[in-house]
């Protein structure tokens, strides 16, 4: 058979046609498909870079933000005792008594229910940042130093009921004493009677004693002024100097189910 010079040219230019076609499909088009990934990873890599920029201008901030906020958590800390004990309630009673000069008959020594303190959530703006290294969502986080921390930290609280005979004037006296202790405290579920015969005041009111455990702060012992260390004195552990151990979750828990509490009559 004789092909012809136009069937050869046509022939050319249906090969031209397919060459051009496979070229666009597994060429050009795939090409295309790189740059717009590269330029969806250069967009990203922008934001990146803008919100590392903008972190770098704050850095001098954040640290100083940081270390203040360290100091406001001591601060905080520092107002708890680190323990209240049943020689603590008693005896400040008895402090009240000979500052303002009422007269506490009942103080109730309840057992301190302790809780864990939740710990928030640290945020880290860095995290979905992945550089080519990997140096810089590895290293966001900052020195644990520069931080605060609250592991191993427990609030008490002891809701101590009293009965107590004063005055008016002495009644806002041990108000004023009690908010502005150095220790804190507060009061809840007062009530005041008056006495006809003797013209004074006679009341209960809960004392609500706080403690955080766990916390560098070391129990100070109270000036009972107690001599003896008989088996039954309570403040035995305090005259020997004893401080008993810092409580753990478990012996709270254990705590509370085997003991009420117990309560003192002062004569």
């Amino acid at each position: 058979m004789k092909v012809t010079k136009q069937q050869v040219n046509v022939l050319i230019m249906v090969l031209g046609v397919v060459i051009i076609a496979l070229t666009y499909f597994y060429g050009v088009q795939k090409l295309n498909e790189k740059t717009e990934a590269l330029e969806a990873e250069n967009g990203q890599l922008r934001s990146e870079v803008n919100t590392l920029q903008e972190l770098q201008l704050k850095q001098n901030s954040y640290i100083a933000d940081t270390e203040m906020m360290k100091g406001l958590c001591e601060a905080v800390a520092d107002m708890f005792p680190s323990r209240i004990l049943t020689e603590d309630e008693i005896m400040y009673a008895v402090k009240l008594e000979n500052q303002v000069g009422c007269y506490f008959s009942y103080v109730g020594t309840p057992v301190t229910q302790n809780i864990e303190i939740p710990l928030g959530e640290r945020e880290n703006i860095l995290a979905g940042i992945t550089d080519i290294t990997g140096a810089i969502a590895q290293n966001s986080t900052v020195n644990e130093e520069q931080i605060y921390s609250a592991d191993g930290i427990m609030l008490g609280n002891a809701a101590s009921s009293n009965n107590f005979v004063c005055t008016y004037d002495q009644f806002k006296q041990i108000v004023k004493l009690i908010v502005e202790n150095p220790d804190i405290r507060s009061i809840d579920e007062v009530s005041l009677a008056y006495d006809n015969t003797t013209g004074s005041l006679t009341g209960t009111m809960t004392i609500n004693y706080y403690s955080m455990s766990g916390t560098d702060k070391s129990y100070e012992l109270p000036n009972t002024g107690v001599a003896g260390y008989g088996v039954d004195c309570i403040f035995g552990a305090v005259i020997r100097g004893q401080e008993p151990a810092a409580p753990s979750v478990e012996d709270t828990a254990e705590g509370e189910s085997a003991e009420e509490g117990q309560d003192l009559d002062i004569e």
